[in-house]
């Protein structure tokens, strides 16, 4: 099957693959658990009963992946009974409280507001289980993500030249533009020097993969409280345009000359757009985009980062002593 934008993939990629096997955003595995019924992988989850919203969090970029499954409230009842009598409270805000049951650990959310919900997605309130994923080191970031954003063949429609990457070095020179149905990832084509009609363009679920990898990236060891909360008031103030990627890039500016406000609102705009999207789609299309998302993020950074290799040989190890 060949893929929008010139990108290859092969029809049975995912034919025999386990949903939330891995983290879309950086591709550390979701373990199996045993804990819950219902839901069979995934160590750490966030639910909103009142919402409808179950998500897996992954113990290794921290980022919150939406579960479009069609038995969700089996999942939500069983959480909403396992936090009512059977977890332990580790720490709380007033809407929201993380729990721990065995080894599975529940973020369970309720009336809360975007400041006190983008704190705990985006920022350091959930502390990391994970031996690696507090290390700065370049290296160990490397080994989280990868080198590449998004991978593929794409030739520049003014001068032929062909881009195969976009690497998380790109980022500082990668410009987001609104679109109709969405938004879309430039990149200034390095022959001909075209942004607006050559040059790199991508658009629907490609160009929302990359910047979910790229924000990732970027805010890898989280956000500081008073920027969420700054990023946060951007969003909700009612004198600005609704749009925030219309306002981000109304002047030209690539991601690498936003501030960190700019960016971390990006980042919450990006992520509650995609959940919107799979909240409105039905069972079967909502699967389809998810194996296509998994397809595409197998592409870019194999089956398994080498940062989940590494956590699976230490837990071994553990296991051994």
């Amino acid at each position: 099957m060949e893929g929008s934008r010139g990108l290859r993939l092969s029809p049975s990629a995912c034919e025999n693959t386990d949903m939330y096997s891995a983290c879309i955003v950086c591709r550390a595995s979701f373990p199996e658990t045993g804990e819950l019924e219902h839901l069979r992988r995934g160590d750490r989850v966030a639910f909103d009963l009142a919402k409808g919203r179950l998500w897996l969090i992954c113990r290794s970029c921290r980022r919150w992946s939406l579960v479009p499954l069609e038995d969700r409230w089996e999942i939500l009842e069983e959480l909403e009974v396992v936090c009512s009598g059977k977890a332990r409270v580790l720490s709380r805000t007033p809407n929201i409280t993380l729990l721990r049951k065995g080894s599975l650990e529940i973020v369970r959310v309720g009336g809360a507001d975007l400041a006190e919900e983008a704190w705990w997605r985006f920022g350091r309130q959930i502390p990391a289980r994970s031996p690696f994923a507090s290390w700065s080191s370049p290296l160990f970031r490397k080994l989280r993500f990868g080198t590449n954003a998004w991978v593929g063949e794409v030739p520049c429609r003014v001068c032929g030249f062909v881009f195969r990457e976009i690497s998380f070095a790109d980022r500082k020179i990668l410009m987001v533009r609104p679109e109709e149905a969405g938004f879309s990832l430039r990149r200034r084509c390095p022959r001909c020097k075209e942004a607006e009609d050559g040059g790199l363009h991508l658009g629907g679920i490609e160009a929302e993969l990359a910047l979910a990898r790229i924000m990732a990236f970027q805010n890898d060891l989280g956000v500081s409280r008073v920027t969420i909360h700054a990023a946060t008031r951007l969003l909700q103030d009612p004198e600005g345009p609704e749009d925030l990627v219309r306002i981000l890039s109304q002047h030209g500016k690539p991601l690498g000359d936003l501030p960190p406000i700019g960016l971390t609102a990006m980042e919450i705009t990006v992520s509650a757009a995609r959940e919107k999207t799979f909240l409105k789609m039905e069972a079967q299309a909502l699967q389809a985009r998810w194996r296509r998302e998994e397809e595409l993020a197998a592409i870019i950074d194999g089956d398994l980062s080498p940062v989940a290799r590494l956590e699976g040989l230490v837990r071994r190890l553990r296991g051994s002593e």
